[in-house]
């Protein structure tokens, strides 16, 4: 049969489902008894919601331009976490003591077997968070619009629940941004210092290096007399062996503080004021390079600056012993002592280091007279790169703290009004899966689609030819005559009238032969 042939009427649907009637009663039975079985048996379940809306923080202009944009998508999935994430589930079994609960209880015992590495408490956890994640659904829509609903047996839990989340997630939100505004801040304050620092060594070396440069281009005006270069020769053998007797102090000192259980420093300590006797130092230094190309070791002029470079060491030496009675209160006086000895032995191998460069730096000035200012230029210049470079970047994090602290300001103004409750949680009165005349009139219409749908997939698969037109398409031959259907009741009859007409012939025969 052909279903969806335009010929048939409403008379062809109904002799198929007469003739296919079993097939439509047993699916149709199957599905309404399954259906009222369902609707008999269910567990009413309550749901409870609510609606918050999130109000944003507005930021200055300034900041609007540093700060990152997130998409909504971004923002949608951050939310469900933050609601939805295993440490908030805990709280909430926390506060509302859901792992008292028996039943609960009685099933983890029943699962201990099957998870023996775990203990029954680890279990229960284990249950709750698949009850709690099976329950919960959560929605964001609109900008900031998030919607929280909880389905429970019981309508007290549902509230509960649905309450207890929303207030767990405005805590963790106030802290959460609160804590990342600080974290920020943190950095921005380490950064701060970091190029603090590398500002003011840059701009140092920078100084430096013009100094130097003024230095040198009055060295290469002049060229050095052969006495003034015996002169410097000599001093730079006595700094040698200088070198190389402070090196063998420091190996001694090291192997002292290494007995004592310290470690024994590689440069000397760094502050403000040790910093500015240092560069003290160095100029004196240049200066009394200076004077070798002119005076002897004995001159007045030489001893001088001698005896000042003395001072400034004697200064560096009370900061030092400042420095380390304060950063270690704990160590013995012996110790002490050593490891001031051992900073002082590497600032005097980086005086003679100093002193050894500057007197180079003469000898190679005086032996090369040809100006190498358009070196020193590019040189000056890669410095004053370096200044700028690092000044911009702590202005940078300068800017960024402020910003920070602002955010923080707004964040801690703002935090009673960050939340709109559009609609409170709600204890629900009625089932959400009630309506028994809605859900058997579905079921009576999914067993009535069910039979229909078996028949019809009956018929369709059926191969049967059951008219000429079909046997014409099929054959493509003409019928000449059709041989017309009978019951059999008819053949019945007919057969018991021709049983009956010979047992009268026999009957009428036996009656001659007796009468003859």
């Amino acid at each position: 049969m052909k279903l969806f042939d335009s010929n048939l009427d409403i008379q062809d649907h109904i002799r198929t489902l007469k003739r296919r009637k079993y097939y439509f009663l047993i699916p149709f039975m199957l599905v309404l008894l399954i259906g009222i079985f369902k609707i008999t048996t269910r567990t009413p379940e309550y749901e409870s919601y609510c609606v918050v809306q999130i109000t944003p923080t507005q930021l200055p202009s300034n900041l609007q331009r540093v700060v990152p944009k997130v998409t909504y998508y971004q923002r949608a999935v951050s939310l469900k976490m933050q609601i939805l994430n295993s440490p908030n589930l805990l709280k909430i079994i926390e506060r509302l003591r859901l792992d008292e609960d028996q039943r609960i209880r009685e099933k983890a015992l029943q699962m201990k077997s099957r998870m023996p590495d775990k203990n029954l408490d680890e279990i229960i956890q284990f249950l709750l968070l698949k009850n709690l994640q099976k329950q919960m659904k959560v929605r964001t829509f609109g900008d900031d619009f998030i919607e929280i609903r909880v389905t429970d047996r019981d309508p007290e839990f549902a509230y509960n629940k649905v309450k207890t989340i929303l207030d767990i997630f405005m805590e963790e939100f106030i802290e959460r941004e609160l804590t990342s505004i600080q974290k920020v801040k943190e950095f921005n304050y380490q950064q701060l210092e970091i190029y603090k620092k590398e500002l003011e060594e840059s701009e140092r070396r920078l100084s430096e290096y013009k100094k130097e440069l003024i230095v040198g281009q009055d060295t290469k005006s002049k060229i050095l007399s052969r006495e003034a270069l015996d002169r410097i020769n000599e001093a730079m053998v006595a700094i040698d062996l200088s070198v190389r007797e402070q090196e063998t102090y420091l190996k001694n000192l090291k192997s002292q503080l290494t007995s004592r259980g310290q470690r024994a420093l590689e440069k000397f300590p760094r502050t403000p004021a040790i910093n500015n006797y240092y560069s003290e130092i160095r100029m004196k230094i240049n200066q009394l390079a200076e004077l070798m190309k002119h005076y002897t070791w004995k001159s007045s002029e030489v001893i001088t600056v001698n005896k000042s470079i003395i001072d400034l060491r004697e200064n560096i030496s009370i900061e030092l012993e400042k420095y380390f009675r304060n950063s270690f209160p704990t160590l013995d006086a012996q110790t002490l002592r050593l490891m001031n000895e051992n900073a002082m032995a590497l600032l005097d191998l980086e005086i003679a280091n100093r002193k050894k460069e500057v007197m180079n730096q003469i000898i190679t000035a005086s032996k090369y007279s040809t100006s190498t200012s358009q070196a020193n230029e590019l040189t000056q210049a890669k410095l004053e790169e370096a200044v700028q470079i690092n000044r911009d970047l702590y202005n940078l994090f300068l800017q960024q703290i402020q910003g920070t602290q602002i955010e923080e300001s707004i964040q801690r103004v703002n935090e009673p009004g960050r939340f709109n409750i559009v609609e409170p949680p709600i204890k629900p009165l009625e089932p959400t899966n009630a309506g028994i005349t809605l859900h058997i009139l579905l079921t009576m219409l999914f067993a009535l689609m069910a039979g229909l749908g078996t028949v019809y997939f009956r018929e369709f698969h059926d191969k049967s030819i059951r008219t000429v037109e079909e046997v014409e398409q099929l054959f493509e031959i003409p019928v000449i005559g059709v041989i017309p259907y009978l019951e059999n009741e008819p053949f019945v009859h007919i057969n018991s009238l021709e049983n009956s007409t010979i047992q009268s012939e026999k009957n009428h025969g036996n009656i001659t032969k007796q009468s003859g």
